[in-house]
């Protein structure tokens, strides 16, 4: 019937949206479905390690961006792919609406996001991953957001980052 979408053109919308990310053919990722964590389960992930702080000068994260982020972000298909991190095959270390873990570079380091709506939160695990860890994952999740609001229709956000990192030997970048 006219009007009506196939499946095929829901897809692609979606896709297009970035409300979804194609995983393998046949299987897709829609972070907007997934179960929201409790605050206090997600004060663990701000322990150790290096935090990257994504701020928003309208005081609040846009509507959807965070979703959208993540779909966007699973669906790079670079060497430094962003792959759902997991602690065994099936089971997903850190999979929330507004909490999500990746591992990034054949899983050398581990990175969370994390929805604080006022902000979002990146902690960064190196383990044995290269010393530019920061500096590229910053600059991912920066052109990340930029996609994101273009494609939302988002003109005119504006956000600011700045890095907490222990590590003086990490990189030539100022991380605060």
């Amino acid at each position: 019937k006219e009007g009506l979408f196939t499946a095929d053109d829901l897809i692609k919308l979606l896709e297009s949206r970035h409300a979804i990310a194609i995983i393998e053919y046949g299987k897709y990722f829609m972070p907007a479905l997934l179960l929201h964590q409790s605050p206090a389960k997600i004060v663990e992930y701000f322990k150790q390690g290096t935090l990257l702080v994504v701020s928003f000068v309208s005081t609040c994260i846009p509507n959807g961006l965070f979703c959208c982020l993540v779909a966007h972000l699973t669906s790079l298909n670079k060497a430094s792919c962003w792959k759902v991190c997991t602690k065994s095959k099936d089971e997903p270390l850190c999979l929330y609406r507004n909490c999500i873990s990746f591992t990034r570079h054949g899983g050398l380091e581990i990175v969370t996001l994390i929805d604080m709506l006022s902000y979002i939160a990146i902690h960064i695990d190196k383990g044995k991953a290269s010393r530019n860890v920061c500096s590229e994952t910053r600059d991912c999740i920066h052109d990340g957001i930029l996609s994101v609001c273009t494609v939302l229709g988002y003109s005119g956000v504006q956000f600011e980052d700045a890095f907490i990192c222990p590590d003086t030997h990490c990189s030539p970048d100022p991380h605060v």
